[in-house]
């Protein structure tokens, strides 16, 4: 079933993609942003397109790591950001930085950032003060 371009556009600035700084002749691209941070994943829609139909709306999925269904749940809106994000972490195509605790004792903590692996040894305040500090090049 086609979508609305405007809706489809609309959907991608909401849910936390970009339009391209590079202008091209022929596309208005779309990158998504995560962690204020440009990511792969990425889409386009034709300048002056005012209905997507079902070809290209397989394309965008595709390129926006989505099932076609799915894909029509974004742009309707059921799909929300947060959803959206956990699909990309799960399917591995964005790294979800986290926090992760490898072995405790009464008064240390050795933890691992998950995206870059970066050590972090100490107690568990400063840990976690250091590396809401840390700016992973990975995540």
């Amino acid at each position: 079933m086609p979508q609305q371009a405007r809706d489809v556009r609309e959907a991608l600035l909401k849910k936390g993609f970009k339009d391209a700084d590079k202008k091209n002749p022929d596309h208005d691209f779309y990158f998504f942003y995560h962690n204020g941070k440009k990511t792969s994943v990425f889409t386009k829609i034709s300048h002056n397109e005012r209905e997507i139909h079902d070809g290209n709306c397989s394309n965008m999925a595709k390129q926006m790591k989505l099932s076609n269904k799915q894909f029509r749940e974004f742009v309707d809106c059921p799909l929300e950001l947060k959803h959206y994000l956990a699909l990309l972490v799960q399917g591995r195509h964005i790294l979800q930085r986290s926090l992760h605790v490898d072995k405790t004792t009464n008064k240390e903590v050795a933890a691992h950032c998950t995206a870059c692996k970066r050590q972090f040894i100490g107690l568990q305040q400063i840990i976690e003060k250091e590396f809401a500090q840390h700016q992973c090049k990975k995540a």
